[in-house]
């Protein structure tokens, strides 16, 4: 894929990231249809995330790329496993971590390379290192994934530190994404 192209993915996969955020707001404001909105938009992006990682394969590496498309379908379950309420939101959420930890290393690796080639230089290469960093706290989530844990009154404290990953889904890849985008776009 050429890099406007990947630019464009990277646009869609942000902004992805900001609707499934403001609806999560939504719901947290007025409830209803808006939390399954959320967790059908988590796995939108999920999906472009995956998506955008692979359209970057011959710069992150294969491994990187392939690891990501892993943490799209990961992802893609965490959000059917709530939207069919077959877990609660907590598992489903772990799961969902799980999956965006997975796509930490592609976004490290892009970081790293676009900052070589002087294309995300400066501020934007610390995000992307940061938000791949933040991504990578999600695995922590398999833990308590694997430890089935779904009742938020039990979960207990320890538990709930990957979810910092989540300020990297929610607040700096869009801002990464979407800037390293327009750049590829030129």
């Amino acid at each position: 894929m050429t890099d406007r192209g990947t630019g464009l993915g990277l646009i869609l996969a942000g902004v992805a990231s900001i609707v499934a955020v403001v609806l999560l707001a939504v719901f947290f404001a007025v409830g209803g249809v808006f939390g399954h909105l959320n967790d059908a938009m988590n796995g939108v992006f999920a999906f472009l995330a995956g998506e955008a990682a692979w359209s970057m394969r011959r710069r992150i590496g294969q491994n990187a790329a392939i690891l990501a498309m892993v943490g799209a379908v990961v992802g893609i379950v965490g959000s059917a496993l709530v939207i069919t309420e077959t877990t609660g939101f907590i598992l489903a959420g772990f799961v969902t971590s799980v999956g965006f930890g997975l796509i930490g290393p592609a976004v490290l690796a892009a970081a790293a390379s676009y900052a070589r080639d002087g294309i995300a230089t400066g501020r934007l290469a610390l995000l992307g290192r940061a938000t791949g960093r933040l991504f990578l706290v999600s695995l922590l989530a398999a833990i308590p994934a694997a430890m089935r844990l779904d009742d938020m009154d039990t979960v207990p404290a320890w538990a709930w530190a990957p979810m910092v990953g989540w300020i990297g889904v929610y607040l700096t890849y869009p801002v990464w994404a979407i800037t390293l985008g327009r750049r590829l776009r030129g």
